[in-house]
Order: structure tokens, then sequence, then C-alpha cells
């Protein structure tokens, strides 16, 4: 028995916040009575607020054999309770705050009977022990035992201690009916609002009825709404299993508790059945004694990073967020935000496929809540180191070695690397575990080249750039060669002529060049890499050192050659 009139808040999760409160009145009020009653406003109505919400598997039972409907699930609490003969009931106790007339939201299923028998149905409601009241309840489902529907009927309680009981009678009902729990008070059933889902994702179960319609159970095992808007698993070997298919690429991520140490369970992924209690060509996520471990079906389990799973688990009595990046390349398990398992894919293996929850066994209750999915996956950060070697190459020769390294935290990163130099892209390179090797250049101009490298990313690793690398463009070296013809002048009778040659590897030298004889200094100019400069007659006999010195240009280094020239007297 549980009475309550206001909702204190749920704590606020670190991870996402949480919205499971109670309109009007929390449920967890309602599973923690020790909280006490907050006077509700005095405007309020008696039924306005939620003051009870009770199991009826947890009343007392009467007139025949105790029918918990384990065999069923998406009930609230710990089950059900099946009515079929003359007698059977169930008598819950409920205080009330106040005397008044609250409504009451009787939580039923109606399943599939034989042809004749798929009708409304109806039931006996008792308040107090007084008149009883003909409940109409129609079909929930042609299909199954697990859809439930609420109906809602007035009751008059007096102030404190109440008694509501649901009862059959053969004579007058047709029974054939599920009943799960009733809510006291409430303008709607369902004390649980929806935890809202993170920007971009679905819900698939929010806390409330409405998201849990969603799942249907396989196998002997059950789960069941608890009253702080969670999911826990009972009773035996069994999955439940969202109904819809995922498609392509998804994150699907969800929140789960143990409270015991003995208490294990899975996610389950991508299985091609939902007909029984293990994934079909999919993969199991342990939760417990092999946390992050991934299980495909008929395969080897690989298991979780230990140093990894340790240090991000938290407690037992807490909640652990499982991230799960499902894509057809890979499974990858993130704990709590820490990667802690990462399995590639081989082949053309779908992802499109079902989501499940799985019940280990009778004695394995684990928690879920706030599970959601949504559209493909957040690429891992990555970074890119870029080296070049040489440093430093002549202008329009010389090219030089690239190395491109990208690493990431999760798998190792794929696809194409791109090397610019400002908007200019020089090369486009192929990583190989990690890597990739390659060239740039020649290049036309001198300076310094700025590169980087541009990872463009894959569809598990996020792109990334390189720190800028500078590598230096130099001027060709050139080779200067002078002539001189003749080699041998008379004084003040004959002139020689300095041939100068310049050439460099690549280029074609320009410019000027400077012819030094003696004291005395001429310049020519090149034309086709050749200058020619004629000489004054000299003087003097003797022997003349002529310097030649190419000035350079833009692409090619300044340089200087040596000759002599014989100066003899002129005979009488």
């Amino acid at each position: 028995m549980w009475t309550l009139r206001t909702a204190p808040r749920q704590p606020v999760r670190s991870r996402r916040t949480t919205s499971h409160l109670v309109t009007a009145a929390a449920a967890l009020a309602v599973a923690l009575p020790a909280l006490g009653a907050v006077a509700a406003p005095a405007a309020a109505a008696p039924g306005d607020d939620v003051v009870a919400w009770v199991e009826v598997e947890d009343g007392v039972i009467a007139g025949g054999p105790g029918l918990n409907s384990g065999d069923h699930g998406n009930f609230s609490g710990t089950g059900s309770y099946t009515f079929r003969e003359t007698g059977m009931s169930s008598t819950m106790s409920v205080t009330a705050p106040e005397a008044g007339v609250y409504p009451i939201h009787v939580r039923y299923a109606a399943g599939p009977l034989g042809a004749g028998e798929n009708v409304t149905r109806s039931m006996g409601l008792l308040t107090n022990g007084g008149a009883r009241r003909l409940m109409q309840l129609p079909m929930t489902s042609l299909e199954d035992w697990e859809t439930w529907r609420f109906v809602t009927y007035q009751v008059t309680l007096a102030e404190g201690a109440n008694t509501v009981a649901l009862q059959c009678d053969r004579s007058t009902d047709f029974c054939r009916l599920n009943f799960d729990a009733v809510q006291v008070g409430g303008a709607a059933p369902d004390p649980c609002a929806a935890t809202p889902a993170d920007p971009g994702a679905t819900s698939l179960f929010d806390g409330t009825f409405a998201s849990f319609d969603g799942w249907r159970k396989a196998g002997a095992g059950a789960f069941g709404r608890q009253t702080d808007c969670t999911i826990r698993s009972f009773r035996g070997r069994g999955a439940t299993w969202f109904t819809q298919q995922q498609s392509e690429p998804y994150t699907l991520e969800l929140d789960w508790r143990r409270t015991a140490s003995n208490d294990d369970s899975s996610l389950y992924v991508a299985s091609s059945s939902r007909g029984g209690a293990d994934p079909v060509g999919g993969y199991k996520i342990a939760i417990g004694a092999d946390t992050g471990a991934i299980v495909p079906t008929g395969g080897a389990m690989q298991a979780a990073d230990r140093t990894a799973v340790a240090g991000a688990l938290h407690p037992l009595g807490e909640w652990n967020t499982y991230r799960v990046q499902v894509t057809a390349s890979r499974i990858r398990v993130s704990l709590n935000d820490v990667v802690v398992n990462s399995l590639a894919r081989t082949g053309t293996a779908p992802v499109t496929g079902y989501v499940g929850l799985e019940n280990r066994s009778a004695s394995d209750e684990v928690d879920f809540r706030s599970i959601q999915v949504r559209p493909g996956v957040d690429p891992d950060a990555s970074t890119t180191s870029l080296t070049v070697a040489p440093t430093s190459v002549p202008v329009r020769r010389g090219t030089a070695a690239v190395s491109v390294a990208v690493a990431s935290s999760g798998d190792t990163p794929t696809g194409a690397v791109e090397v610019w130099s400002g908007a200019t892209r020089l090369t486009t390179l192929t990583l190989a575990e990690g890597r990739a090797t390659g060239t740039v250049g020649p290049f036309a101009s001198v300076g310094a080249v700025p590169l980087e490298a541009h990872y463009v990313g894959d569809t598990a690793t996020g792109a990334s750039a390189s720190p800028l690398t500078t590598l230096t463009v130099r001027k060709a070296a050139s080779t200067v060669s002078v002539k001189a013809q003749p080699r041998k002048v008379v004084a003040r009778k004959t002139r020689a002529t300095v041939r100068v040659a310049v050439s460099a590897l690549g280029v074609v030298p320009s410019g000027k060049v400077r012819v030094k004889v003696g004291a005395r200094t001429f310049v020519g100019t090149l034309r086709g890499g050749v200058a020619t400069v004629r000489l004054p007659r000299f003087t003097k006999a003797g022997t003349v050192r002529v310097t030649a010195t190419y000035l350079g240009d833009a692409l090619a280094e300044a340089r200087s050659a040596r000759t002599t020239i014989k100066v003899t007297r002129a005979r009488r």
C-alpha cells in the first residue's frame, strides 16, 4: 500500500537530464513511502494527484490458484494476475489523503482466445467491499497477451485506509483477463513521464508504458516496468525485443544497472529474428562478468579491454551507459564514454536487424532505462602528422619525400590523405595501416613552401589536418666556364675575347656576367646561357688573370670561374 500527493524529483543524471517525473505524483514516491506525503495545493481536487500505484498480483488473492502470469511480458512490477473462474479476486489496500472521488486506472490485457471469445470482456470492481461495478474491457490485441491498455472509472474513497478489489463472477462476467496494476488518482494513467531523447535520437524505451509497448518478449523470461520508470528482467531464460528493425548504420545507447555480482545480461544487436532468447546472425554485448565482450552468433567471444572496463565501470547499484556503434565494418562498444571493445566485421555483413535485451536466468535481474537509437555513428577523433625529407630541394628538379601518419582513439584509419600547399593540392595518398608515403615537387619557383596533410576521414574516423611544415626550394647550383680566345695576345697589337658559359640543372640561366681583368671590369649579358666580352688591347707584357662571375637570377645561383691570358711584347 502506497499513498502520496505530490512528487519529489528523481536525481539528475550525469549523462543527460532525466525526466522520469510523475504527473502530479511521482512513481519514485510510490516506491519510497518513507519520504512522506506533501500537502497538495488548496485548489486541487482529491483525485488530481496520484495517490497509489498497486500491483494486482501483490493484492490479497482469493478464490483460485495464484496464477501470476509470468508467461507474458510488458507488465508492471513483477508480473500480472490471470482471472479465469468465478470467485477469483485480488483485493488491494489504498490510503487516501482525504475523502472524495478519485479516478482509478486499471491496466489489463485481453488477448486472443477462440473465435467466439474475442469479444469485449467484463469484470467486477468493488471499493471498500461495497456495491459491485461491472467494468467493460475491450480486446487489447488479436495477436498476443503482451498488449496492455487502461480502463478508467471513478470511485469514492474515504480518508485513510480503503480497499479496491477486482473480482470474477462467471455468471455475469466473461473474465479470461490478465490484470497488471491499478493507479489511483491522476488525470491520466501511467505515473512516469517520458525521458526526452538526445538531439537526433529516437527513444525505444523512455520510461513510459507507451514506449514499453514497442517491445515483445521471447522465451520463458520476461521484463517488468518498475515504479522508478525502469524495466527489469525476471524469471527465466528469454529476451525482450524491440519490434521494429533498425537501419544501417546506427548508434544505440542505453543505461543498465546491476545490484548483485551475479546479475548478468546482454544487449543484442543486428539480429535477423526476434523469435527467440538469442540473436540470429547478430551479436551479444555482455553485461556482468564479461562486461563489454562481443559475441557473434556462432562465433568466439571477443573479450573487452579489461583495463578500460575496470577504469570505466561504476560500482554495483549504480547506472552504467553503453553506446554501441553498428556499421557494416564493425561493432564498437563504449562504456561510460570509454571505448572498451571493437569488433571488425568482414564481408558484406548487414546491420539491419532487431535490438533486444537478454534475460539470462531466473536469478539474474538487471535494470534498463533510456534506450535510444540515432542514425549514423560519431567518427573517432584523429590526429595527422607530416614529415618531409629532405627539407630543402633545388628548384624545378628536386622532389621531396613526404610521410604521413594518421592515428585515432578507435579503429586504424583508412582512406585518403591529401598534401596541400596553401590552396593547391599537390598529391593524394592512400593510407595503409594508418600510414602513407609519396613525393611532392618539383617546384617552379624559389622560396618557402608551406605543406599540410589533410586526412579526409572514413566511416569510423573523423578528418584532421597536420601542423604546417615548411619545405625550402633553393636556387639551382650553377656551373660557370670561362675561356679566352686567343689565350696569347701581343701588347698594343692584338685583342682577346672572353666567352662565359653558365649552366644549371633544370633551368637556363639568364642575366649578367661580370668579367674582371686586373683593375678593370666588363659586363656581358647571357644569351642562351652564353655571354661574350671583347677585351681592349693590353699595354704591357705579362700574365693577366681573368675572373668571370655569373651574378645569378631568380632560379640560378651566382658562381665564378677564372682563366689567364698571356700578353707578349711586340717584335721590333
